[in-house]
């Protein structure tokens, strides 16, 4: 039986992410080509989650890491921003929606957050499509915010409070 788990995401697990994130080759994320400015991401990563406004983890199969997923501080103290990505080879067996769900419970029980928000290229489907199993709301489409391989795109808002999961 294999088991998903979430597990405190650190610098030393720069060359295990990058290497997933080059060869998986995502269409709606910006990579950077230098191992060393990755490993610096995640430095500051690091340094945001001491100071409690960034909670990163990766998401494990196993013992192998897959992915990553993470919480952070948004406009408000009480609304954090959700991101992750798996690995392609690992898309597509209900991966996502597990660790998403195991990153909800720490957010709302954990982190004592209300709002939880995922901004999705709608053309992701994969990712629109687990938002809306996982019962986060459409809020509407965010025009050219942002900025991947050279072009402006689109962002969809979802939300999710915590008060309809009580």
């Amino acid at each position: 039986m294999t088991t998903v788990s979430l597990k405190p995401l650190y610098a030393g697990h720069s060359k295990t992410l990058f290497e997933i994130m080059k060869k998986s080759k995502f269409e709606f994320v910006h990579l950077s080509d230098d191992l060393e400015h990755y490993k610096k991401i995640l430095e500051e990563k690091e340094r945001k989650r001491s100071i409690d406004s960034l909670h990163p983890y990766v998401i494990q199969v196993d013992d192998l890491v897959v992915g990553a997923i993470q919480a952070e501080d948004h406009r408000f103290s009480h609304v954090c921003e959700l991101a992750y990505f798996i690995g392609k080879e690992y898309q597509g067996c209900g991966i996502g929606t597990i660790a998403l769900t195991m990153m909800e419970d720490l957010c709302f029980n954990d982190y004592a957050y209300e709002r939880l928000e995922l901004f999705i290229n709608p053309e992701n489907k994969p990712s629109v499509h687990i938002a809306k199993k996982r019962g986060f709301e459409f809020e509407g489409i965010l025009k050219k915010a942002e900025f991947v391989h050279g072009k402006y795109g689109h962002l969809a808002a979802y939300a999710k409070l915590h008060e309809f999961i009580k």
